[in-house]
């Protein structure tokens, strides 16, 4: 550091190096030495540089618009990026979650083929359509009969089958909700069920409470002859003693807006074979065909490509090239 010192002797001032602080010294005016005081240094003043002033720009109110508009328009783009992902995705979720209702669907009535069979091997025969009142009338349905064997036994012990399904002794009981007949796309109320069965004097389930054993498809086969159907826009709840006859039946395939055999699944509607084997038949399968498939006796050939049964499960259909 450069210092400016006054001499004692002429007061002329010397300029000297900092760090030679307390040592001899002569002044450049007079030539006399002089010790180099620590106490009485005084710092030279320091040499400004200049630095040459830089203009501040000031954006104007357009170019400070121009920059909030950018920003506004790089958050819409980024919003319409994500609403196009989001509406492309839509269509699979969708089918995700149909494919999950599908498979609980078809569990529903895996779970319904297994409460059928242990009534069977308790009581020797299928379970009759309905039970009767002492009048003979239809009282209740076989859903009811089949409950405890689904683990509702505390429904089932309270139901009173010599009396009619809305009778004051069932009161109440009807409007419970038995998971294990409902389909998880139905949109009907949750008392009412999604499965039926065909009922006629021919066929598996009859009515007048009749009952019959699994030798009753004994031409046809129990793998081709359908006990249960799923149904669409059900108002039948599930105590009560209703399911379709062969005619409704035929008549309400492909039909929507009112009760019938169909579903709200895309690929078509779950069906319960006597054998105990689930399959999906296709939406527009002939109603003709259809008869042929309920009937437990009546030794029709079926196409069971036009169908849309799993070929390689199915037994005794004719396969048509």
């Amino acid at each position: 550091m450069t210092l400016l010192l006054r001499c004692p002797h002429c007061e002329a001032e010397n300029t000297v190096d900092a760090t030679r602080a307390g040592q001899l010294s002569s002044c450049g005016a007079c030539g006399k030495a002089f010790t180099i005081p620590r106490s009485q240094l005084v710092v030279a003043p320091l040499v400004a540089q200049t630095v040459e002033a830089v203009p501040i720009r000031r954006r104007s109110g357009w170019s400070g618009m121009a920059i909030v508009l950018a920003g506004v328009g790089g958050l819409c783009l980024v919003g319409f990026v994500v609403v196009g992902i989001i509406a492309a995705l839509l269509p699979s979720l969708a089918n995700v979650r149909d494919t999950q209702r599908t498979i609980m669907c078809e569990f529903n009535l895996i779970t319904l083929n297994d409460a059928i069979e242990s009534y069977v091997d308790e009581n020797g025969n299928l379970p009759a359509a309905y039970t009767v009142d002492p009048q003979g009338a239809p009282a209740c349905s076989w859903r009811g009969t089949l409950l405890e064997k689904l683990g509702f036994a505390s429904i089932y012990e309270q139901i009173d089958f010599g009396q009619p399904w809305n009778h004051a002794a069932n009161e109440g009981l009807r409007d419970s909700v038995v998971a294990s007949y409902r389909c998880p796309s139905d949109l009907t109320e949750p008392q009412m069920t999604s499965y039926a069965g065909i009922v006629g004097e021919t066929l598996v389930l009859r009515p007048g409470g009749e009952s019959t054993t699994m030798a009753v498809a004994k031409k046809d086969g129990a793998q081709n002859t359908l006990l249960l159907v799923e149904l669409r826009d059900s108002d039948i709840v599930w105590l009560a003693p209703r399911d379709l006859d062969l005619t409704a039946a035929k008549e309400s395939l492909n039909t929507s807006g009112q009760l019938g055999v169909g579903s709200s699944h895309v690929d078509g509607f779950h069906v319960l074979f006597l054998d105990g084997r689930t399959d999906m038949l296709a939406r527009d399968v002939d109603p003709d065909t259809f008869e042929a498939l309920i009937t437990p006796a009546g030794g029709e050939l079926v196409d069971a490509y036009e169908v849309g049964l799993d070929v390689e499960e199915v037994e005794n259909f004719e396969v048509i090239e």
